[in-house]
């Protein structure tokens, strides 16, 4: 066998005869595949192992082109060309040309080859033809595509589940970061963040807690940081794991994520939780859960005792409940749990439950319906309160509602009937159990678009009580007051009453009023015709017939006032205004009047409608009002006990005492003070004349 030094005599080995003997079998045992072509192109012999990557025997060709069976293909799936062959290409010059292909084989199975083709020169640099080296990386592609693969699967749930890693280089000083781990902790994108400023963004209480428990990103922590682009605290958990590498370093890998809203909604949950388990001890409300499914029953501690039982030693199924019920109350608490079971209904219910003691304790029961994925009942859920005081109270309530005369009807917030006395039941003719649980405008179809309709709107929005009087339907020729009040809780509560009599009695007095004032006004006017003939035969005065029928004009304004209230009272501010009217200052400022809403009786009315008929009277001619500057200030006040009332003039001329009292200070002083059986007193200062009065409250 001629001796092979080199590739070129290889080539020369090759080209002179098949390999034989030991070159074969060495050629033959190679890990890799060999395949040899000449300076034509031919391809004279391939080794063994080439042929199993390949997956058939090399035949020799005349050339690389008429190869045509050799099919490849790049890893987009496009056939690779033949001037792309790493061994075409060698021979047309590259000293070394490579491709990686996927290759159809002869058992229908594509594999991953690369072939390395090395062009082989003589001593004269002619080449002399081309060897390649074939090689099976298909279990490499295929763990590179893999890796590949999960590193993408890796960075979609990263991205999905906003989770961020990180390497932690504890020697270094630095921590190596992904994408997700800048957006978790809020940083600028950015490849890597030192241990020093990592920390500086921690809180620090629980910074020291973290470096308390040492190495660095192994096992879970959470602790909360501060973003540095919003300054927002937000909780990040951390979980790790230091790995050693073949190089025997300790590496340290780990996720990142952030749980703020779990966080605050744990936190909102507690504080609710907290806040239920409060108002659960103020109320006194006990608890319960009911498994449908398997009957088990569980009470809270609250409700064991509301049942009669220490805590803990409650009733454990339906049955064990039922029977501490009451029997009266027993049936009808079965068929609601029943009716619960088969619909998915809220359970509501009060009802008695036995103690052992044989006393009866009320309970209110409200429970919830949770379905499952099938649509059927799975547990209720749900508390209890004691009511026994007020189904106690709410029982006498109904028993005082019972005997009273007026009539009564409540309603919930949709307008549901839910209380009716039976005092409306008879008023109105219909039968309670007719109207019960049904809504209002059901039960009462003639309220229709009625005025009433629009009151009982009106309550209901602003819950602001109205009385407004009607004469229903169903009793012609029958007036009742309804009186409408907003209920705690919603829903309005209306009560009504028979005035028809009373109705009946107002217009009767109307008529004999109006009858009493015409008599008053004829009486009153034949005393002034007689009053002028008697002045005019005396040969009495002007300014005599003017005083007296300026009193009597007064008197007469005090009538109508109390004509309008039917002759019982009057306001004190339109008896003030009904006799300063008469001179003109009001209109012009110069009379001022002030003071709060007072009633008086008509006696009072009439006294102190003379009194400050007198008053103006003596301010027009002698006062305040005879010049052009002067003012009236007419003021009153009032508290729980006494009315005060001050007439008080300024700006007119200088006021001298008289020297006796006329008729006029008489009145005031005297007559009035008996009215209001209080104290009245003149005061002739040199600014103005002064009127005080003080009564108690009781009078007015």
């Amino acid at each position: 066998m001629n001796e092979i030094t080199n590739l070129s005599d290889l080539a020369s080995a090759l080209k002179s005869f098949p390999p034989q003997g030991d070159v074969l079998a060495v050629l033959d045992a190679l890990p890799v595949g060999l395949a040899y072509a000449d300076a034509s192109g031919k391809i004279l012999w391939g080794n063994r192992r080439a042929e199993e990557i390949f997956g058939h025997p090399l035949f020799a060709t005349d050339s690389i082109a008429d190869f045509g069976s050799w099919v490849c293909y790049h890893g987009d799936g496009s056939q690779v060309a033949v001037e792309d062959y790493p061994l075409l290409r060698a021979l047309q010059g590259e000293r070394q040309a490579s491709l990686d292909f996927h290759y159809p084989r002869g058992d229908g199975r594509r594999a991953w080859v690369r072939a390395i083709a090395t062009r082989i020169d003589d001593s004269e640099g002619v080449i002399q033809g081309a060897i390649a080296t074939i090689l099976d990386i298909d279990a490499e592609r295929r763990a590179a595509d893999e890796a590949k693969s999960a590193h993408k699967r890796l960075e979609v749930a990263q991205r999905a589940g906003e989770i961020g890693t990180f390497e932690i280089l504890p020697e270094e000083g630095r921590v190596l970061i992904s994408e997700e781990f800048c957006k978790v902790w809020g940083l600028k994108p950015r490849s890597e963040i030192s241990i020093a400023e990592a920390e500086a963004l921690l809180n620090p209480d629980d910074l020291a807690e973290v470096q308390a428990a040492g190495d660095y990103g192994v096992g879970r922590s959470i602790y909360r940081m501060t973003q540095p682009e919003t300054g927002e605290q937000r909780w990040i958990v951390r979980r790790g794991e230091a790995v050693t590498g073949e190089d025997g370093r300790i590496r340290h890998f780990g996720v990142t994520y952030d749980v703020t809203e779990t966080k605050r909604t744990e936190e909102a949950l507690r504080d609710r939780e907290e806040r239920l388990r409060a108002a659960l001890d103020g109320s006194g409300a006990g608890t319960f859960r009911w498994d449908i499914l398997t009957g088990a029953l569980d009470f809270d501690p609250t409700l064991d005792m509301l049942f009669g039982f220490e805590p803990g030693h409650g009733p454990k199924t339906l049955e064990a409940c039922a029977a501490r019920i009451h029997p009266d109350d027993r049936d009808a608490f079965i068929t609601r749990c029943k009716l619960c079971v088969e619909t998915g209904a809220d359970f509501d219910m009060e009802y008695r439950v036995v103690l052992a003691d044989g006393s009866a304790r009320w309970l209110y029961d409200r429970g919830k319906v949770y379905l499952d994925r099938d649509g059927n009942a799975a547990y209720m859920t749900g508390a209890c309160t004691d009511v026994t005081q007020r189904t106690l109270i709410a029982r006498r309530l109904n028993t005082v509602l019972e005997s009273i005369t007026d009539g009564f009807i409540a309603v919930d917030t949709a307008w549901m009937v839910t209380l009716v006395n039976k005092a409306a039941e008879q008023f109105l003719d219909f039968r309670r159990a007719d109207v019960l649980g049904i809504k209002l405008w059901e039960a009462f179809p003639e309220l229709g678009d009625s005025e009433l309709a629009s009151v009982l709107t009106a309550v209901m929005q602003d819950r602001a009580p109205r009385t407004v009087e009607i004469e229903p339907k169903r009793r012609p020729d029958t007036t009742i007051e309804i009186r409408l009040s907003p209920k705690d809780g919603g829903g309005l509560a209306a009560s009504f009453t028979d005035i028809s009599a009373r109705k009946k009695a107002e217009r009767h007095r109307e008529l004999l009023v109006g009858e009493l004032n015409h008599r008053v006004k004829n009486t009153m006017a034949l005393v002034q015709a007689t009053a002028q003939q008697t002045f005019r035969s005396a040969n009495l005065s002007d300014a005599v017939r003017r005083t007296f029928d300026g009193r009597l004009a007064a008197l007469a304004a005090a009538h109508d006032l109390l004509t309008r209230q039917s002759w019982e009272s009057a306001m004190l501010s339109e008896i003030v205004t009904a006799a300063m009217t008469p001179f003109g200052a009001i209109d012009d400022d110069r009379v001022t009047v002030e003071g709060p809403d007072v009633r008086l009786p008509a006696q009072a009315t009439v006294a102190f409608a003379m009194a400050l008929h007198e008053l103006a009277t003596n301010a027009a001619k002698y006062g305040a009002l005879s010049g052009e500057q002067g003012q009236v200030a007419i003021v009153w006040s009032r508290d729980a006990a006494r009315l005060c009332f001050e007439w008080t003039e300024r700006g007119g001329p200088v006021v001298r005492k008289p020297e006796g009292r006329g008729f006029g200070s008489r009145m005031i002083e005297r007559a009035l003070a008996s009215e209001l059986g209080g104290d009245v007193s003149l005061h002739f200062d040199p600014d103005g004349v002064r009127c005080l009065i003080d009564a108690p409250i009781s009078e007015v």
